[in-house]
């Protein structure tokens, strides 16, 4: 854990890392208030991310900081998990503390693939110890808890049904492999069936009782079904690279042990499987976002954190130097340098904008006045505690075309209601994509001030 926060700590400062944590975090600022996701407030997202920050806001309040050490944390947890799973099939206490190492490693180095909180930074920790109670073969019950842990996974985000169906998949081929009694395989897979359904069955009653099922349905199911995919081939080919070459130590770990032969099939398997369906579940949006790989660095680092099994003779000789406790040891205080030089240079040394506005207007706002951020960052609606003025939180729903197309966004409905809460300020960055508030602010705004060197405008109301 000290080394997850160490390795992340200048991320926790600034204001905006990505939009979507900024996102998560309004929308569960909304839930507090007493809204309804997907009826009040709307993304594209299962309940679940909304749910957990909501949780973590009302004990914790609404720092940045004390969130992203909250978001170190998740991290140093599920890779615990991975360190037991290693426990659990055999391996050293080498093994398993460098499979821990790798994934806090994969997880601290890029905005994209790690340092920005998404949705499979949360549902990882949800995943890896369902596998890690399926390996260890227990009792009936650990079965139905892992099933719980996929389910609760399963509505953070609906690709974790890939991660349960590796896990099906490999208690079946252990079945046929051992000959094992087929009437213990159908009771764990019935428990596992059941405790999956809890978190889901609770989440279509809510809405159920609510008698906004539809719309549950329309936002999870039917907008999910319209997003463009990735059209050209080397799409296909780029989007995959992109990551095992920024991470290539790792891949040449991982392409070493599929290979070697002294780690049998029992240990690479059930990896194997779950790196398959993980992989497959990255590919299949056909959208090229560096978050959807956080899901696959979990098998990825189990299967590369067996390098350490290997005796230093059975190693390459220009990688033997992962058994020398020295030259570990400074390349994990290296890489901790290396990423805080990044991150001071990524988030530090750059203006907090949205810090910078939201201390502007905190002495000039009521507690009453509204405010609308236009295509800028939704985080001061957090940092200012006023409430978002239309539906769709996101600036990207309300102004891509692809967003207003497969959410049937109504433009006008929601300008009216953006006009009629009168906002006293409105932000616009660089400029808007179309004329829809053209002649609104023309008549109703003058300019307060500039900030980014003009690119972005404080637009303050005339009345």
């Amino acid at each position: 854990m000290v080394f997850a926060v160490a390795a992340r700590l200048l991320s926790f400062f600034p204001s905006v890392i990505n939009h979507d944590e900024s996102t998560y975090l309004v929308i569960a600022q909304t839930l507090l208030q007493g809204y309804t996701y997907f009826v009040d407030y709307i993304d594209t997202k299962p309940p679940g991310i909304f749910w957990i920050l909501a949780g973590f806001l009302a004990v914790f309040g609404k720092s940045i900081v004390l969130f992203r050490a909250f978001v170190a944390i998740i991290i140093a947890t599920t890779a615990f998990g991975l360190y037991l799973i290693q426990l659990t099939m055999g391996q050293s206490r080498k093994v398993a503390l460098g499979t821990a190492l790798i994934y806090i490693l994969l997880s601290s180095l890029f905005t994209f693939y790690g340092i920005s909180p998404n949705t499979e930074t949360f549902f990882n920790c949800f995943t890896v110890f369902a596998f890690w109670l399926v390996l260890s073969k227990r009792r009936g019950w650990t079965y139905l808890l892992a099933g719980f842990l996929l389910g609760a996974g399963f509505m953070i985000k609906y690709v974790v049904v890939f991660d349960a169906a590796a896990f099906g998949v490999w208690l079946l081929w252990e079945q046929i492999v051992k000959r094992r009694n087929w009437g213990v395989f159908w009771g764990r897979a019935f428990a596992l069936i059941a405790g999956f359904l809890i978190v889901p069955g609770i989440t279509l009653m809510y809405y159920h009782q609510q008698n906004t099922l539809e719309t549950w349905w329309f936002h999870s199911v039917i907008v999910s079904s319209r997003y463009p995919e990735l059209h050209q081939w080397q799409d296909y080919f780029i989007f995959p690279m992109d990551f095992f070459l920024r991470f290539l130590p790792v891949t040449l770990f991982y392409l070493l042990v599929l290979r070697t032969k002294r780690i049998g099939r029992e240990t690479k398997i059930p990896y194997l499987i779950w790196s398959g369906f993980a992989f497959f579940s990255v590919m299949l949006p056909g959208n090229a976002y560096g978050h959807y790989f956080i899901q696959f660095m979990l098998p990825f680092s189990l299967l590369a954190g067996l390098i350490w099994s290997l005796t230093p003779e059975e190693l390459p000789a220009w990688m033997r130097w992962i058994h020398q406790k020295i030259i570990l040891r400074r390349t994990l205080v290296g890489f901790v340098v290396l990423t805080l030089f990044f991150q001071y240079n990524d988030y530090l040394k750059k203006p907090d904008y949205p810090k910078l506005i939201a201390n502007y207007l905190q002495p000039k706002m009521q507690v009453t006045d509204n405010l609308y951020t236009g295509n800028g960052s939704q985080i001061l609606y957090l940092l200012l505690n006023k409430k978002v003025p239309n539906k769709y939180v996101h600036p990207s729903l309300f102004w891509e075309e692809k967003h207003l197309t497969a959410m049937e966004i109504d433009i006008e409905a929601e300008v009216g209601t953006i006009q009629a809460r009168r906002p006293k300020y409105v932000i616009i960055k660089d400029e808007l994509w179309d004329d829809r508030f053209d002649s609104w602010l023309e008549t109703s705004y003058h300019l307060d001030t500039t900030f980014r060197e003009g690119r972005i405008k404080i637009m303050e109301r005339n009345d």
